[in-house]
């Protein structure tokens, strides 16, 4: 289901432009680690048996259709973003894998529509930099994916992060702007919205800023696993 929605134009404006070729890019940037990552992701939020699972800030919905790929028989798992030329590449390429078991919808993370209580399992891959990177509305799009949340349920997060390290940071930043920026602006064409990309991960928060958002709003983390020393991360958190 895609409906018309308002959003953030230049986000909007970015996913429009890139959404063509936004899986290729991150495939060479993470080398493919990002599949394995997203596998890694999936594993998590199903190990409860989850009956309903929500992915937010979808994209192209790789992360959906790797959950719905693991996933058993009866589990509902939906893909949830604000940019509808991205959930079109999500239902063109969930017409060939996980059909059955899942589906898009279009929407803003300030209003999920989905009751208190509802949701067994959030994951959200790479897109809590999108909801808090110098917004304020950070934390209420957070408290808004925590209401829907059950209680003693789970969110799963996967996001890039800026290595504690200082030398490794250094590393990271001349790899951001030097690499993805030039690689991502040739492939799709859109310079500006891989230097946000870029500058983004690059300014983001560290692996222990995350955890203490997510905690700020009643989630209390239970794992963590660092990737690329730290330039992603797997954070599994459940609501208390």
């Amino acid at each position: 289901m895609i409906v018309s929605i308002p959003q953030k134009p230049r986000l909007l404006d970015y996913y429009a432009n890139i959404h063509k070729k936004y899986d290729i890019v991150n495939r060479i940037f993470t080398f493919g680690r990002d599949v394995v990552w997203r596998a890694e992701a999936s594993v998590e939020c199903l190990k409860d048996n989850p009956a309903q699972i929500l992915d937010v800030c979808c994209g192209t919905g790789d992360m959906t259709m790797s959950v719905g790929a693991f996933a058993k028989a009866g589990i509902s798992v939906t893909g949830y973003d604000f940019s509808a030329p991205m959930l079109k590449v999500a239902q063109r390429k969930s017409t060939i894998f996980c059909r059955d078991k899942i589906r898009f919808v279009q929407g803003d993370v300030a209003h999920i529509p989905f009751g208190d209580c509802t949701i067994d399992c959030i994951a959200i891959a790479f897109g809590i930099r999108n909801l808090a990177f110098e917004s304020p509305l950070a934390i209420s799009r957070i408290a808004e994916m925590c209401r829907i949340l059950k209680q003693d349920g789970k969110m799963v997060v996967l996001e890039s992060g800026v290595p504690s390290s200082r030398i490794i940071k250094l590393f990271h930043s001349l790899f951001l702007y030097l690499f993805l920026v030039p690689l991502g602006g040739l492939i799709t064409g859109d310079f500006k919205a891989y230097f946000y990309l870029a500058r983004s991960s690059g300014r983001f928060n560290t692996l222990v800023e995350i955890g203490k958002i997510l905690e700020e709003k009643g989630l209390t983390v239970t794992m963590v696993k660092k990737y690329f020393l730290g330039a992603a991360n797997l954070i599994v958190a459940r609501k208390n």
